[in-house]
Order: C-alpha cells, then structure tokens, then sequence
C-alpha cells in the first residue's frame, strides 16, 4: 500500500503516533503453540479488574490519541473477544473517528456479532489461519474444533461484506498447508498472507522457535509464492543507510497494554509511561524510553548494516531485545529468511 507507506513514513519523520496497537487482554481460548505472550497471562481465568482498564478509561485514551494526531487503532489480544463489552468498545472508537481493524482467532464470532460489527464497520478484521487440514489446525490451536469455527467465521464475516484478511505462520508444523490453505482463500475470495517469522515468548523464552523452518524450508517455501500480497516477505526492502531510524516503533506508532502501560511496540517490553498515572502527550513527548529508541540508527547494528542480505531482511530490533536481551544485534530467524528471500528473488530475476 504505497499510499499508507506514505502516509506512515512522513508521520515517523515528524513523531506523530498515527498508529496503536491496543492489547486489550492477554486472555485467549486457545493455545498455540507457537504464541509469544505467556501461558499464564493467555488463561481465560486469568482476568482481573485491576489488570484491565474500563471502558471508560478506554475512551479517555482514546480522546488522549486523537488529540495527538492518531487515525490508525489496532485491537488484538491474546482474543479480543474476550474483552468485557468488545462491541461497545469498538462503537467508542468508531464515534471518535479512528479507522481500526480487529485481530481475533475467529471462534468466538457469532451471527450476531458480525450484524453488529458490520454497522461499525471495521477497516479490516485478520484472522489466524494454520492449515486446511482440520486436524492440523487443531494440534497447532490445542483446540478441538477450533478449524470449524474459525471457518464458520470468516464465511459469516464476509458474506456480511465485512473485509477479511487472513495470516499463517507457517512452521514445521505446517509447511506443507501453503497450497491447500491459498485455495481455501481463494474460494472464498480473501486475501492471505504468510510469514516465516516466529517469536520468542515475552519473557525471553525461546520455545517457539523450535517451530521455527530452517532456510531451505523457508526457501521451498518461497519457491511456491508468486505474489508479494499474499507473501509480503518477497518484497525488497530499500537500502538502508548509517543514519537510517533503526525501526518506526516510537516514532509513528505504538502499543498499549490491556492495563494501561505504553510501550514502543509489542516486542519492544519497554516500559514508556503508564496511562493511569500520566497523560499519553506527555509520555509521547518526554519518555526517556522513546527519545533513546528515536536515537538509535542504522549505525548501532554494524553486523546487519554491512550484511549482504540486509535488503532482503524483515529487522526487527524488537525481537532481538526479546529473545537475547539486546537491541542491536541480529535476530537470527530473520537472517534465515533474509538468505532464502535473496536466493528466492535472484532466482526469479
């Protein structure tokens, strides 16, 4: 979306948070494999009012944002859901003017809920998809059923006319549901994306990376893409340069946890300021967390800048910090796939 880009870099340039992300829970019905929050937190027994904001306090926030120049929310989980008054929600965003789009695993939506979605008309809602094979499916969300109503979802929400957007991270559990799953999507007449990144957990632990494809799974996997909107990961990146922002989070856009606390994004677990306590304008402005990630450069990760395959590389400083402690190295499941975009693209060209 050359036009978004556009929007979104001039947006960087001059520090206006035309995006958030908003966690709001990290409860979720499911348990995948291969997810970055905690096993403790995703339990729907897990909720506590004193670790969710009201709705109240949400439209607060919400006001606090469009003040400084936000038009971008992005409500994700754990499942959204499962947040107390989701809809309600929603129509506050939707009465403030914000366009927003919806993360969810699908299993939760109902007839009903896709009537009143639709009359909110939501930007786009993305579902998680990990096979065509219900049994696959299944064993990755550690759901029985899960596939069914997930499917029944996005049937119900595009019949409504409702926008629909589906992403899989494709893994070893998976690599094999990339053909089957785009003929899915095209039935159905939906976009899908896949990725060939996972995360580490929050905490550092690397458990998910076990799933993680090698670089010549990543490059067989490739080999099957033709289209750089179901499979963004084929798209170059432009060249980057020593004074180059290390990454946009802290710039344009941002997280906000489910009780309140900033963040530069979600990888990024450093604590900017805490909604409860200060004004986002404040936080935005004067957070020694924000003006010190605003510094970093190109520059700090000499290792990435001076890689052959930096071009062909997803970055992402944030998941470094995750799973090593440190921003300014290379997180290596991105060179994996750095090295399989490039021999992808060079055997195209």
């Amino acid at each position: 979306m050359p036009g978004y880009e556009k929007i979104m870099n001039k947006a960087a340039l001059r520090l206006t948070p035309i995006s958030a992300l908003i966690e709001l829970t990290y409860r979720c019905n499911l348990s995948c494999r291969h997810c970055y929050i905690l096993p403790a937190q995703l339990h729907p027994k897990s909720f506590s009012p004193k670790s969710s904001l009201t709705l109240k306090q949400w439209a607060n926030i919400f006001t606090q944002l469009a003040e400084s120049g936000t038009l971008f929310l992005t409500f994700t989980g754990g499942e959204t859901l499962l947040y107390p008054n989701f809809l309600e929600l929603l129509k506050i965003a939707r009465e403030q003017r914000f366009a927003f789009r919806i993360f969810t695993n699908g299993t939760l939506i109902t007839r009903e809920t896709v009537k009143k979605l639709s009359r909110l008309n939501p930007f786009e809602v993305e579902i998680s998809v990990y096979a065509a094979n219900p049994n696959i499916h299944d064993l990755i969300t550690g759901m029985e059923g899960s596939f069914e109503l997930t499917w029944k979802a996005i049937r119900l929400l595009k019949n409504e006319g409702i926008k629909v957007n589906l992403k899989t991270p494709v893994m070893t559990l998976n690599q094999k549901e990339i053909k089957p799953l785009r003929d899915l999507a095209r039935d159905l007449d939906v976009l899908i994306q896949f990725s060939y990144v996972l995360s580490p957990r929050d905490d550092g632990n690397p458990a998910p990376l076990k799933l993680q494809l090698k670089t010549r799974e990543i490059r067989a996997g490739l080999s099957r893409e033709n289209d750089s909107e179901s499979c963004p990961d084929l798209t170059p990146n432009p060249d980057r340069r020593p004074a180059d922002p290390i990454c946009a989070a802290g710039r344009n856009s941002l997280a906000i946890s489910p009780d309140g606390k900033v963040y530069p994004c979600v990888q990024i677990r450093r604590q900017a300021g805490d909604l409860r306590k200060k004004k986002f304008a404040e936080i935005w402005r004067k957070s020694p967390v924000l003006q010190e990630l605003r510094k970093m450069t190109m520059a700090r990760v000499p290792e990435c800048l001076s890689c052959r395959y930096l071009g062909f590389c997803s970055l992402c400083p944030g998941m470094s910090l995750t799973l090593s402690n440190e921003i300014a190295k290379p997180y290596r499941p991105s060179c994996e796939l750095a090295r399989a975009r490039a021999g992808k693209i060079k055997k195209a060209g």
